[in-house]
């Protein structure tokens, strides 16, 4: 396994800059609207079972950023973990490991790491997320979207709404946007419309974002932009490399020791749930 996380990431590490331009992001950007979005979704297309996670839309002048509220919380924790077994590792002159038994990662659990920037100023978006225990990004087309809006009109979250449909990555999207808030911004890719996406939904019902509030920040709060670098690959590239395999990077930071368990028996239940996951069917939002 550690050998196949080395061949992946390596190839995907060495493929030259000219494989895929993505933009620079703005260094600075300040945000003026937040919108937050109940994300309802099926891991499995075979079982009707749904889970749920919470998604976070910030909106600046230059460009927006979309993540999962749970994805930015566990960062947080882990990070602050890191920094604690660091101060602790200086001081004792021991390796520097988190114990995974003090951290409660499950109350923020999301299946959505990846973290997606639209910048209107170059007609693109650059989407973020980590293979293994590399940083990768590619970019598309802002306005690749066809939108067909349509007459039918409905009350929705309190907004009043029009409907619009489009297709993308192999699934039929209908979507209802308000007037009301004129920003042509919604949840993931979607991007486009004459107003905001209220609530998003593919016509096999595997994924459903919906509103859940909207506000006007009461001054403005700086867009946290990556400090790190992520090496620039194309959408294909990524997309192969995801699929090769998921659990790669956290089969290398247990080889490494950086999680530690209690028991020989924790690690035992912790590896044989992993695998089990990786059994099952997905149900990928991007189908192609």
């Amino acid at each position: 396994m550690r050998l196949r996380y080395f061949l992946l990431a390596g190839a995907l590490l060495a493929l030259p800059a000219r494989a895929q331009t993505v933009p620079a992001l703005p260094a600075t950007d300040q945000v003026r609207l937040e919108a937050i979005y109940r994300l309802t979704f099926r891991t499995d297309s075979t079982a009707p079972a749904t889970r749920s996670d919470i998604m976070r839309l910030q909106i600046g002048s230059k460009m927006s950023r979309f993540e999962s509220l749970n994805a930015v919380r566990g960062d947080s924790l882990v990070e602050s973990a890191f920094k604690t077994a660091e101060t602790q590792a200086t001081g004792s002159g021991s390796n520097k490991t988190i114990d995974m038994g003090k951290i409660d990662i499950g109350a923020f659990r999301t299946s959505f790491r990846e973290i997606i920037f639209k910048i209107p100023a170059a007609k693109q978006l650059v989407f973020r997320d980590r293979i293994g225990l590399g940083k990768f990004a590619y970019a598309e087309p802002l306005d690749r979207l066809a939108w067909t809006i349509l007459p039918t009109t409905a009350a929705i979250a309190g907004y009043n709404c029009q409907r619009a449909t489009t297709t993308y990555a192999g699934r039929h999207w209908e979507a209802w946007f308000t007037r009301e808030v004129p920003v042509p911004e919604g949840p993931y890719k979607f991007y486009g419309l004459p107003g905001l996406i209220v609530k998003l939904a593919d016509t096999g019902a595997s994924y459903t974002y919906e509103l859940a509030r909207l506000r006007q920040l009461p001054a403005p709060v700086p867009m946290k932009v990556p400090e790190e670098n992520a090496k620039s690959v194309s959408k294909a590239e990524f997309l192969a490399g995801k699929a090769t395999d998921a659990r790669a990077g956290l089969e290398q930071m247990l080889a490494n020791g950086n999680i530690r368990f209690k028991t020989p028996e924790e690690e035992t239940a912790f590896r044989q749930k992993a695998r089990e996951r990786a059994k099952r069917p997905t149900n990928p939002i991007e189908l192609k």
